[in-house]
């Protein structure tokens, strides 16, 4: 899983909910991906023809909270909007002498690095062009390697204990090295951890709302309790 400041506004909305993101840090080409609690949205504005479009505004609105956050492209029409809270989002473009575009139904994961391109048609701004459409859960501006557990897996899957941990090793190359499950293990952490792709427990990294939480295991580095569980999923997102 991936899970990455926010600005005070959008930390507003996480204190809403004690989300959690579990992180395990993958390495790619012998170098850490840094691990995020939060994603983003880009793309690039441009006109009927293909041109670019400068100076036009992008307006990012969470559909969950309301929240919403401005930009303006740069001189090639491209725009970025970053440390935005997973959810559901709804992207507008606009700008005089052109039909307002909006994207919605992007679903906004950990991590994720959302592509939005937009393309304006000559028009008033009082028009407006709607596409929805499910965006993939593709990140083509990095080449990280990560895997995700989403929030309905989460909530849907059979969990012993309902201990949301046991789904990391979803991912491929992951594996719990806890004692119990890892007979060669030498651990003795309280709950679990784990290694992913060979690396050490204490090289993953768990965020509580955004926050480092390392919780009682000064060995395995995992927020885990004495029974080796993590009660409740409610809380996961």
């Amino acid at each position: 899983m991936k899970g990455q400041s926010l600005s005070s506004v959008m930390q507003k909305k996480l204190n809403v909910g004690n989300w959690i993101a579990v992180i395990l840090l993958m390495v790619t080409g012998g170098a850490v991906a840094w691990a995020q609690s939060v994603g983003s949205i880009s793309g690039r504005i441009e006109d009927e023809s293909g041109a670019a479009v400068p100076t036009a505004t992008v307006t990012v609105t969470s559909l969950e909270t309301g929240l919403s956050r401005t930009v303006t492209t740069d001189g090639t029409g491209i725009y970025r909007v970053l440390a935005l809270p997973v959810g559901q989002y709804q992207v507008r473009a606009e700008k005089e002498g052109f039909r307002a575009t909006v994207r919605s139904g992007l679903n906004l994961v950990v991590g994720q690095e959302a592509v939005i391109n937009l393309s304006l048609q000559i028009g008033t701004v009082t028009e407006q062009v709607t596409v929805t459409a499910e965006v993939p859960l593709v990140n083509t501006t990095t080449a990280s390697v990560s895997g995700l557990v989403g929030e309905r897996q989460v909530r849907d899957l059979p969990l012993n204990g309902r201990s949301f941990d046991r789904l990391i090793t979803l991912n491929p190359g992951t594996v719990n090295y806890t004692s119990r499950h890892t007979p060669a293990s030498q651990g003795f952490a309280i709950g679990n951890y784990f290694s992913v792709d060979g690396r050490r427990p204490h090289e993953n990294n768990f965020l509580f709302n955004g926050i480092d939480y390392t919780g009682s295991s000064v060995v395995g580095i995992t927020p885990g309790g004495v029974s080796g569980e993590l009660m409740g999923i409610d809380g996961v997102r």
